[in-house]
């Protein structure tokens, strides 16, 4: 993946450990054979997991949690399912990061590092 988009602003590629999940609500039951039955719920909901950089600059790391601020987000990913690209609208789970500075006594960081965010499907 070469780049990600989030709110329609391209953003560098996660790294390796982004991992994707498909999830199927079902609404499950027992026949009177005591058979379990099962339909559907709704659509397949997503999870984004471990939207990952190792480094980023901080304003770019800055730039995707203002991102995260508004709540809701509409990511463009591949979809596993169909192999193409897929936009839908989630929301952030935790952000997570760890600031580098440049010498020691600075103020703000130059970098951070193991910057992480995780996206919940809305389901609109």
């Amino acid at each position: 993946m070469g780049r990600i988009k989030i709110n329609g602003k391209t953003f560098p590629a996660p790294d390796e450990g982004l991992e994707l999940f498909n999830v199927t609500f079902v609404k499950h039951g027992r026949n009177a054979n005591m058979k379990v039955v099962a339909q559907p719920v709704g659509r397949t909901q997503y999870k984004i997991d471990g939207l990952t950089w190792h480094k980023l600059p901080s304003e770019t790391w800055a730039e995707i949690c203002q991102e995260c601020e508004k709540f809701r987000l509409e990511i463009e990913f591949p979809d596993m399912v169909t192999n193409s690209l897929k936009t839908l609208t989630f929301y952030p789970g935790d952000r997570r990061a760890t600031p580098i500075y440049a010498t020691p006594g600075d103020i703000l960081p130059v970098y951070w590092k193991n910057c992480k965010v995780n996206a919940i499907d809305m389901g609109d």
